[in-house]
């Protein structure tokens, strides 16, 4: 299970990047101020090449200039991670690929390891604005270590969950600054069901009980994710036990990865408290989960599984929760 988590978070991280078309930074010819692109490129894959808001202001005209004139068709995916982009390259790409609509035809945009910061963040989300009649077929936005915080994951919430017709199916979000505001932020988009997204990644963002129980709020009304992510959280037993009351409802998710929140994990201050401890009125941190939530989440899984109508459900954690 802890496998499935890593090679999903390598994915929209570290980018698929494996097409036998690859191009890389060093693939790429200067004509005068501008680049271009080979031709054959399926995949494009700077990752580290550090270059910066105008070099992917130049990489964005160059693939315009390409797909205006008919060329690179087959490209599906442009990873672009560690290259010290800003907030002006992030708008930079929402410019082309709006100008570019239905008429692009990548399917991958990883910017993992950048500086977005939430201005960035909100640049990209206009990407998705008017995809109802733009028709972008992104399906996965890798965003993660970016200084997003709360204002730029609302930001891109909002405008995804106003898009039906958006086909992004994974928004990895992973060790950003968005906190329990930007969970809540999210929230509404997970809610309303609009958009069908299916694997969601919030690990590594402080989400804590107030994030927690205002995804749990949602989840039960949506009938498309499949992966939650909170990895890395500290989500303690009254975050727990409403998470665990949402997914033992849920008719969509199947998988969640709680790694770090539990009481099993080093450092964690509650990991000796049992229920017993607890009705005694032993101190609790709040955010902290003891026993009581981690039987909360072992009692989702059961009653998962129990059902005849629900999916199985399989939580990761630093214990061992499913049966197998």
């Amino acid at each position: 299970m802890r496998s499935f988590f890593l090679c999903l978070y390598v994915f929209y991280s570290l980018g698929t990047a494996g097409a036998l078309k690859k191009c890389r930074y060093t693939d790429v010819k200067e004509q005068g101020d501008e680049w271009l692109i080979p031709s054959h490129c399926s995949t494009i894959a700077f990752g580290g090449a550090s270059i910066g808001d105008e070099g992917v202001t130049k990489l964005c005209a160059a693939l315009e200039k390409a797909f205006s004139g008919g060329g690179l068709r087959d490209l599906k995916e442009v990873h672009l991670p560690t290259c010290k982009m800003g907030p002006a390259g992030s708008h930079a790409l929402a410019k082309f690929m709006l100008k570019a609509g239905g008429g692009s035809p990548i399917r991958v945009l990883n910017l993992y390891g950048n500086n977005l910061g939430d201005n960035g963040a909100a640049s990209i989300a206009e990407i998705f604005k008017n995809n109802n009649e733009a028709g972008i077929p992104l399906e996965l936005l890798g965003l993660g270590v970016n200084a997003i915080g709360a204002r730029g994951a609302g930001a891109l919430a909002k405008t995804l969950g106003e898009c039906p017709a958006c086909p992004l199916k994974t928004l990895g979000l992973y060790r950003n600054d968005i906190g329990d505001e930007g969970a809540a932020a999210i929230a509404p988009m997970i809610k309303n069901n609009q958009i069908a997204l299916s694997s969601l990644f919030l690990g590594g963002n402080g989400v804590k009980n107030g994030g927690a129980k205002a995804l749990s709020d949602a989840l039960p009304r949506n009938t498309h994710l499949k992966v939650l992510s909170l990895e890395g959280g500290t989500i303690g037993d009254e975050g727990a036990q409403a998470l665990a009351a949402a997914l033992a409802i849920s008719q969509s998710v199947t998988m969640v990865d709680v790694r770090s929140c539990l009481p099993t994990h080093r450092g964690c201050s509650a990991g000796h408290l049992t229920e017993e401890d607890v009705a005694n009125g032993a101190e609790v941190d709040p955010e902290k989960m003891t026993t009581v939530g981690l039987n909360a989440l072992k009692g989702a899984v059961a009653k998962r599984a129990s059902s005849s109508s629900a999916p199985s459900l399989k939580i990761v954690g630093d214990i061992k929760f499913n049966a197998e």
